[in-house]
């Protein structure tokens, strides 16, 4: 059955929206991340964070896929200029379509390194100079990540153009063959790899790969400073191997890696000419190629295996730990300045006890305010005596110092959280339940780690529901707990005909706490963008979700403070 000029018009037409619907969500799909981004970082107040870093990953994106697209392209015109008309005409569509492709890639790639791009930008002086190569700290945080980015990002691109070169010629070659066909280039056969082969696409990616890769392989001497050695009996970071051999080293190994690119471009432009001197075996000719290949072998197998293992056993080993007892001062001592403790002072401490009875000596400040109080074990006493409900949980004990009436106290903290498996066992199932109506958990509890009950328990001295202070200091206004560890879920509050969970008391609910932030999900757009990037089809059509409704992304503290960093 043939349809109408007027059928076929409709049913073109059709298919145009069709695709163009498909097309318009497909690109919502894969933008609804950045987007929703959008949304979370300004409902938080942080969007000019989310636009410094936006501005920086397009510009890497679409900057990196500029270079690299019109890179292989270029080698693209030189290797198309040598094959003469061996490829088919499709070879060229087929080539663009795949540079462009492998373009975005590098870009992408380049794009998720941004971050190392802003730190080297806005790097500050760190204040201290390293003892080996004598450069500032800020150095190897900051501008050594950056030169290996670069790096990577230059030899990825040169390796991109050598293999698109090679593959073209290839086919082209195989075709050739196989057709017998007698082409010429200028005055040279077009396949004469003494034409070729030298040309700048394949020996330019080459050099280039050479390069890059000698100077990756010296910049490898900064990272002995951190490097612990394999059996070493004290780690201490640069030993006396790495400071008296292995930096040295990375000297010899940047040679050989300069050797091995040079035997890889003499091969490559040599190469009928060396296939020759192999088949009838004129290895007396070979005679340089043979020194490259033994001093590369030399480099890389026998002097780190051979050499340096016989360095160590005879002379490291039988005198440790005498020979490392600078290297490992010198260890302790930036440790210790990592952590700011380079200024501890040490003061010899003279016991009396002659006129200090045993009353005084309990009840003076610092064995008052010992910690006899173990913050793992009291994890579980927690959860016996001021869990209250199934659904609550406190998933961590933490150990910190508050100022309260009688002076600064250490105590042990835990926030009772939501633990929304749980409400499956208490028949509360489905989306309803762990998604918009038990939202947050409610409270904490703190207890002096220098006191217990005379049962042994720890004193509570905030906690139950609704929660109660005897620490004016610590009195909880605001107990509702939305942001936690146990949080790893999005949930939505001012959920339109329904009542958000607070908090039980004995056998009685409260309801109706609505949190005023989050992203205001008043829009169809953002139910779409929101079900795009979630993937929860019930954010697009349940009626649940209205015009006053606020989702809320992102709630684990720790993935939490890393997004915004």
């Amino acid at each position: 059955m043939k349809l109408s000029e007027r059928g076929q018009g409709l049913l073109k037409w059709f298919i145009y929206a069709v695709v163009i619907i498909l097309g318009v969500l497909l690109t919502i799909s894969i933008s609804s991340g950045f987007i929703m981004d959008y949304y979370w970082f300004k409902s938080i107040g942080h969007l000019n964070v989310f636009m410094i870093n936006l501005k920086y990953q397009l510009i890497l994106l679409f900057g990196g896929w500029a270079i690299a697209t019109i890179c292989l392209l270029l080698a693209w015109t030189k290797t198309r200029k040598s094959v003469g008309d061996q490829l088919p005409d499709i070879g060229g569509k087929l080539y663009t379509i795949f540079s462009v492709l492998v373009g975005f890639g590098v870009g992408w790639w380049l794009k998720g390194n941004y971050m190392i791009i802003l730190k080297f930008l806005n790097q500050t002086s760190w204040g201290l100079v390293d003892p080996i190569f004598h450069q500032d700290i800020s150095f190897y945080v900051f501008t050594l990540p950056m030169v290996k980015v670069f790096l990577t990002f230059v030899a990825s691109i040169s390796a991109l153009v050598l293999v698109f070169s090679l593959i073209p010629y290839g086919i082209a070659k195989a075709r050739f063959e196989s057709e017998k066909t007698e082409l010429e280039f200028g005055e040279y056969p077009i396949w004469d790899p003494f034409r070729f082969l030298r040309s700048p696409v394949i020996l330019g990616p080459i050099i280039v790969l050479t390069i890059a890769g000698a100077i990756s392989v010296w910049l490898g001497r900064y990272s002995y400073l951190w490097a612990f050695e394999p059996g070493a009996q004290v780690p201490v970071g640069a030993s006396y191997m790495a400071v008296h051999y292995h930096i040295p080293y990375t000297w010899i190994k940047a040679l050989g890696v300069i050797l091995l690119g040079g035997l890889v471009a003499y091969s490559f432009s040599h190469l009928e000419e060396l296939r020759d001197k192999i088949e009838v075996g004129d290895w007396s000719s070979l005679k340089k190629e043979i020194f490259l290949i033994s001093a590369v072998f030399l480099i890389f197998a026998i002097m780190p295996g051979l050499i340096f293992g016989a360095i160590n056993s005879l002379e490291v080993k039988p005198n440790e730990p005498d020979i490392q007892k600078d290297y490992i001062e010198r260890g302790i001592k930036f440790t210790r300045k990592a952590y700011d403790l380079d200024e501890v002072v040490e003061i010899p401490y003279e016991l009396r006890t002659e006129n200090l009875s045993p009353e005084e000596a309990l009840n003076a400040s610092t064995i008052k305010n010992a910690r006899i109080v173990d913050y793992r074990p009291i994890k579980t006493t927690y959860e016996e005596r001021q869990r209250l409900r199934e659904y609550y949980r406190f998933p961590d004990v933490d150990v910190d110092r508050y100022e309260v009436k009688s002076g600064k106290r250490i105590s042990v903290i835990s926030g009772r959280e939501m633990d929304i498996t749980t409400l499956q066992e208490e028949g509360k199932k489905g989306w309803q339940y762990t998604n918009l109506i038990y939202t947050h958990g409610y409270g904490v509890v703190v207890s002096p780690a220098s006191e217990v009950s005379k049962d042994g328990f720890p004193l509570l001295k905030v906690g139950d529901i609704p929660v109660k202070s005897e620490w004016k200091a610590l009195e909880v206004k605001a107990p509702r707990i939305y942001f936690g560890e146990l949080t790893n879920d999005y949930v939505i509050t001012k959920a339109q005909g329904l009542k958000e969970f607070d908090y039980p008391v004995e056998n009685q609910n409260y309801y109706n706490y609505e949190y005023d932030r989050g992203i205001e999900m008043g829009s169809f757009w953002k139910k779409l963008v929101t079900f795009f990037y979630i993937g929860d089809f019930k954010i697009l059509v349940s009626n649940y979700v209205g015009e006053e409704s606020r989702l809320m992304l992102h709630r684990n503290v720790h993935k939490r403070i890393k997004k915004i960093a």
